[in-house]
C-alpha cells in the first residue's frame, strides 16, 4: 500500500487524504505519543499520566526495588529511564551523566540537559512517551517460530511479497500486561527456579491454599548451554531472594527432609506465585 505524504499545510494533506483515501495514512502526534510525568522520588500522589513507586508484595524477598521495595524482578525503580536505582542511588548518577539532550526537567535551568549545570539537583522530569495500546505491524514469527507472513501453501517459509507490499504484513496491538506490583509493563508472566526450602503441605481444597518457600537461583549469561559432561551452576545472588509458593493443588505435598535439593519451577499468576514443576522424590 504506497502512501501518500506530504510537508506542505495541513489544509493540503486533508485535502489529498479526502481524494485519496485508499492511498493515504496519517495521524496527529497525541495517537503516538503522551506527556507523563515521572519523578525521582516516587510518591502515590504525583501528577498522572505518570509512574507510580512500586510496592512489596509479602510473598518475596528480593533485590529488586531499592530500598522501598523487596522484589524478585525489574521495578519501575530500576527501569526508570531518567532516574534509574541500577547503581546504588536514588537516580541522580544517571540523570547526572547520561547522554539524553532536550527534556523539560525541575527546576527549569535549562531544556537542554548538556547545558544544565546543576543536573544533580533534578527532582523529575515532563517527558513523553508511546500511546498505549502499541500497534505493530511487521513481519516475524509467530508463537510457534513459524515465519509470518508465510507462503499459502508451505508455513514454513515466508511469503516473498513481503518484501515490498505492506498490505501483506501482520499488523495488531502489542498485548504487554500491566504489573501492578512493580508498576511496569511486562511481555508475560515472570517464571523462576530454585530450591526447596523444608516441607510442602498438601492443601484441602484449592480455595484454601497452603504455601512453602522456594530460594531462587540464577546463571551467568556468558555460560553455554547445559549438556552431559559440562557444568554450569545456578547460583543465588550475593543477597538471598525467596519466594513464598501458593499450594493449591490437594495432590501436591512432600514431607522429605531433602531441603536445598528439590528443584522447583514457579510462574506468577494473580499476583500469586504458584508452582509448574516440583522434582519431588
Amino acid at each position: 500500500m504506497p502512501l501518500n505524504s506530504s510537508t506542505s499545510t495541513a489544509e493540503d494533506g486533508t485535502a489529498s487524504s479526502v481524494r485519496n483515501y485508499s492511498q493515504s495514512a496519517g495521524c496527529s502526534t497525541e495517537q503516538i505519543l503522551t506527556p507523563v510525568s515521572i519523578r525521582k522520588i516516587k510518591s502515590s500522589n504525583d501528577d498522572t499520566p505518570g509512574f507510580r513507586p512500586a510496592f512489596s508484595s509479602q510473598n518475596e524477598q528480593g533485590t529488586f526495588g531499592g530500598t522501598e521495595v523487596s522484589a524478585v524482578g525489574p521495578t519501575v525503580h530500576e527501569l526508570d529511564p531518567y532516574f534509574t536505582t541500577v547503581f546504588g542511588d536514588n537516580g541522580t548518577a544517571f540523570i547526572s551523566n547520561c547522554d539524553y539532550n532536550v527534556v523539560i526537567a525541575d527546576p527549569a535551568t535549562d531544556t537542554n540537559l548538556k547545558k544544565n549545570q546543576q543536573r544533580a539537583n533534578i527532582q523529575g522530569v515532563r517527558t513523553q512517551a508511546l500511546r498505549g495500546p502499541m500497534i505493530l505491524s511487521g513481519w516475524g514469527f509467530d508463537i510457534g517460530d513459524m515465519p509470518v507472513p508465510a507462503q499459502q501453501n508451505n508455513p514454513f517459509f515466508f511469503d516473498s511479497n513481503m518484501i515490498n507490499q505492506r498490505s501483506y504484513w501482520k499488523t495488531g496491538p502489542v498485548h504487554l500486561m500491566w504489573d501492578d506490583q512493580r508498576q511496569v509493563w511486562c511481555g508475560g508472566n515472570q517464571m523462576v527456579c530454585g530450591t526447596l526450602s523444608g516441607k510442602i503441605e498438601a492443601p484441602s481444597d484449592p480455595n484454601n491454599p497452603t504455601s512453602f518457600v522456594v530460594n531462587l537461583l540464577r546463571r551467568d549469561s556468558r555460560q553455554a548451554g547445559s549438556k552431559p559432561g559440562v557444568s554450569v551452576k545456578l547460583i543465588p545472588l550475593p543477597y538471598p531472594e525467596t519466594i513464598e509458593v501458593v499450594n493449591r493443588d490437594p495432590t501436591l505435598d512432600y514431607s522429605g527432609d531433602e531441603s536445598g535439593k528439590v528443584f522447583c519451577i514457579c510462574v506468577r499468576i494473580n499476583y500469586e506465585w504458584l508452582p509448574i514443576w516440583v522434582s519431588c522424590p
